[in-house]
C-alpha cells in the first residue's frame, strides 16, 4: 500500500486530490476525497477508449491503472513537468494575477490554441474546460504547451461523438465557447487579451 501524505499533494479539486507518487517523480496519483467514484469510472472508460484509438498523447497524460494507498484506491497518470524540472501549474495560476497573465499572453494564448486544434484533429472529448483542469507546461524555449488533467470524456448516452468526428468537433466546439465564457466572468481583468478561441 503507497502512503500519501500532505507534503506530496499536488492540487485539489471538488472531487479529487492529486499526489506526487511516492516511488516514481513522473507520476501522480489521483484519489476520490469528496463524493463516489462516478468521475473516476467514467474517466477511465474513456481512457481505455484513448487507449485503443488515440495515436498522439501529446496533451493528455497517460494512465497506468489504480492501486492502493493510505487515503483509498488512487487512479496513476503522468506527472507533468516544466523544462526547469518544476510541476507545471494549471491555466488558473497564469489568469488569477494581471500582471503574470500580461507577462506570459502570448504564450497562453498560442498554447491554448494548440490545445484547441488537438482536440479537434484527434477528437479528444471533455466533459468541460475549466482553468484548473488545464496544465500549462513551459518548455526549454519559453514556449508553452497545454494538457488536459480532468474531466476528460463524454458521458452521452449514445456516445456518436466518440466515433464520428463532426459530432466530435461540435461538441469540442461548444465546450470552447462555453469556456471562454467562463473565462470572461471569472478573470474579469482579462478583457479581449485571451482571444485564441
Amino acid at each position: 500500500m503507497l502512503q500519501l501524505t500532505r507534503e506530496k499533494l499536488i492540487g485539489k479539486g471538488w472531487h479529487r486530490e492529486c499526489y506526487e507518487h511516492p516511488d516514481d517523480r513522473d507520476l501522480c496519483i489521483k484519489v476520490v476525497v469528496n463524493g463516489n467514484n462516478a468521475e473516476t469510472n467514467r474517466e477511465q472508460a474513456y481512457y481505455r477508449y484513448l487507449t485503443q484509438h488515440l495515436t498522439d498523447w501529446r496533451a493528455v497524460p497517460r494512465f497506468h491503472g489504480n492501486v492502493e494507498t493510505n487515503l483509498g484506491q488512487g487512479a496513476v497518470f503522468d506527472l507533468v513537468y516544466d523544462s526547469d524540472g518544476q510541476v507545471s501549474r494549471t491555466l488558473g495560476y497564469y489568469l488569477e494575477s494581471p500582471e503574470r497573465f500580461l507577462k506570459n499572453k502570448t504564450a497562453l494564448n498560442s498554447a491554448l490554441a494548440q490545445l484547441k486544434q488537438y482536440q479537434l484533429q484527434h477528437n479528444v472529448l471533455t466533459m468541460s474546460l475549466k482553468p484548473n483542469n488545464l496544465l500549462i507546461q513551459r518548455n526549454d524555449d519559453g514556449a508553452f504547451s497545454a494538457h488536459i488533467i480532468d474531466n476528460l470524456g463524454n458521458a452521452d448516452w449514445i456516445p456518436l461523438a466518440n466515433y464520428f468526428s463532426w459530432f466530435g468537433s461540435a461538441k469540442i466546439e461548444r465546450k470552447w465557447s462555453r469556456f471562454h465564457k467562463l473565462l470572461g466572468q471569472t478573470y474579469p481583468h482579462l478583457g479581449n487579451d485571451l482571444q485564441a478561441f
